[in-house]
């Protein structure tokens, strides 16, 4: 009799909380997916889920196919009231709300299963949910991993947030970059390592086209994985990154793959003592070379290559190991060329204020600005295609008044991180030796100015007549690394030099264009450098496309 009091008394409650509740439908507000690795490979997972429940749908479930060998054990949900879920093994789907409230199971499919549990009563619940997946790493020939759907796609209600922390607390260190490589497919997040533990998350909310699939690298030796395949790791790599956007290995990786995959560790181990022998072969012969072309070169007063500062840095960087021409130099430069030609020009222009400033009610004031102007097609120094393509970021970036903001521009070039990548890449050019020897008279050219640039003082003394040239020698002192020696070195000549020209002044200018060069040159090469080591693993961004040949996941789950 009382255990009927019970029960009516609980259908009425579920009855008056259902007719409440509004009829949006329901709302999963964060999925926080904790994974951790076991030594044998098995991974214990934890998804614990915050959601909006309203009168819509009799049961969660969670969609997991593609397993590939693997199974699932140990299924088991509670709620935020601590209550564990009586699992009934075989789940019956045609049942009401009330009916598979407080009650978990499994539905077996033709491609895996379905975890499933009773909503319960609406209103703002927490569903926490165990199970372990066997065999998730898996051992390969040359390393460790897996490719996982953690998230399927199509899941509704999608979820605003979600992250997935995988970890291993079992090793002293935790998982850590130096043995450890992440990518990531399937939404819009980020990748990172802290605290020895990975993390894959979003950064905007979900869509139901979007999944979240994990792909892990470990080296051999951090795991014991019990599933051997019978293939390198690469492979997996290979078919996850058709269709995303993580770049190609480096070629030193690719021949450090074809190395380790190789049956015959002597012939590797011969290969890599070879390439350690060449690298250091090749560092003594460009140092001799260097020493001879330095011995042999003069003052040059001209602008070599007809302004070409690409070719230019590579014939340079043709005599140096390291230690060449920097990409923050060469981008410095050709800002400084816009400048030159005074497709760039400071402006004084009034700046309203922004944020809480606005807010504060705050006036605004006039204050130097970079004002994009009108390129020039015909104009030869600056036509080259990786200064036009700096002009149209600058341009974009600086939106419909043309006035270029710091802020603007750091902004546009992280939401442009394929183009910023590309320009990094258009202002290298790779040049042997060989070709630079047999480019000498150029070659000569561009050694030859940084050596007058170098010795300006002295030059001086010696009829020094190229005043016109001046604004071009801060461009190419900038691209030599040695634009403040040059620059005191004018003022120490001509004290008159930085009251000229309007260009003069604006190439000049100590307080925006100091701040317009580095805000360029170092958001452009610390995105690149992100991007390599994104696509090696190293945390970053995820990829919306790719992450083909994954286990797990697959289409659907939610409420229904």
């Amino acid at each position: 009799m009382r255990h009927s009091i019970r029960k009516t008394a609980f259908s009425l409650v579920f009855l008056l909380a259902a007719a409440v509740q509004a009829v949006a439908g329901p709302v999963l507000r964060n999925l926080e997916i904790d994974v951790t690795l076991n030594d044998n490979g098995d991974a214990d997972i934890v998804e614990t889920r915050t959601m909006s429940i309203d009168s819509e749908g009799t049961e969660c479930y969670i969609v997991i196919g593609n397993l590939n060998g693997s199974e699932i054990k140990d299924f088991r949900v509670t709620d935020e009231s601590g209550v564990e879920y009586l699992n009934e093994g075989r789940w019956n789907v045609q049942r009401t709300r009330l009916e598979k409230a407080r009650r978990c199971g499994i539905v077996t499919t033709s491609n895996g299963y379905e975890l499933c549990w009773g909503l319960g009563l609406p209103g703002e619940r927490t569903y926490i949910v165990r199970y372990t997946v066997t065999d998730l790493v898996r051992a390969y020939e040359t390393s460790d991993g897996f490719n996982y759907m953690f998230v399927a796609r199509n899941i509704k209600p999608s979820p605003q947030e979600a992250t997935v922390t995988i970890k291993a607390p079992h090793l002293p260190n935790g998982l850590t970059r130096d043995s450890v490589r992440v990518w990531s497919f399937g939404f819009i997040g980020e990748n990172e390592f802290a605290d020895g533990e990975v993390f894959s998350y979003t950064t905007e909310p979900m869509t139901e086209k979007s999944a979240i699939i994990v792909m892990l690298e470990l080296d051999k030796g951090i795991l014991h994985p019990t599933l051997q395949e019978n293939k390198p790791f690469e492979e997996v790599k290979e078919k996850a990154f058709e269709g995303s956007d993580y770049g190609e290995p480096k070629w030193y990786q690719k021949l450090w793959n074809y190395v380790t995959e190789e049956p015959g560790v002597l012939f590797g181990l011969l290969l890599g003592g070879l390439f350690a022998f060449w690298a250091i072969w090749s560092g003594i012969r460009v140092s001799r070379e260097r020493k001879k072309l330095l011995k042999a070169v003069d003052w040059y007063r001209e602008i070599p290559l007809d302004g070409d500062l690409v070719h230019a840095r590579g014939l340079y960087d043709a005599f140096y190991m390291s230690g060449g021409i920097t990409d923050q130099d060469i981008i410095s430069a050709m800002v400084l060329r816009l400048i030159r030609t005074g497709t760039l020009t400071i402006e004084d222009r009034m700046v309203m204020p922004t944020g809480l400033k606005k807010i504060m009610g705050a006036e605004g004031k006039v204050q130097p600005c970079v004002v994009i102007k009108e390129f020039n097609e015909r104009n030869r120094l600056i036509n080259a295609a990786p200064i036009h393509t700096l002009y149209d970021m600058f341009r974009q970036a600086s939106g419909d008044d043309l006035v270029l903001q710091p802020k603007e521009l750091m902004r546009w070039m992280h939401r442009h991180e394929t183009e910023v990548v590309a320009f990094v890449k258009s202002v290298k050019e790779s040049v042997s030796i060989k070709r630079a020897k047999n480019e000498i008279e150029d070659t000569m050219k561009v050694f030859g100015l940084k050596k007058f640039l170098s010795d300006f003082t002295l030059a001086n003394e010696r009829h020094l007549s190229e005043v016109a040239l001046w604004n071009d020698y801060l461009v190419y002192a900038t691209l030599f690394g040695i634009a403040d020696q040059v620059m005191a070195d004018m003022k120490q000549i001509n004290p008159e030099y930085l009251k000229m020209n309007q260009i003069t002044r604006n190439l000049t200018d100590r307080t925006v264009v100091p701040v317009l060069l580095s805000t360029t040159s170092s958001t452009a090469t610390s995105i690149h450098h992100s991007v390599e080591s994104r696509n090696s693993g190293g945390g970053g961004h995820s990829s919306f496309g790719g992450g083909g040949g994954f286990s797990g996941g697959g289409s659907g789950g939610g409420v229904r």
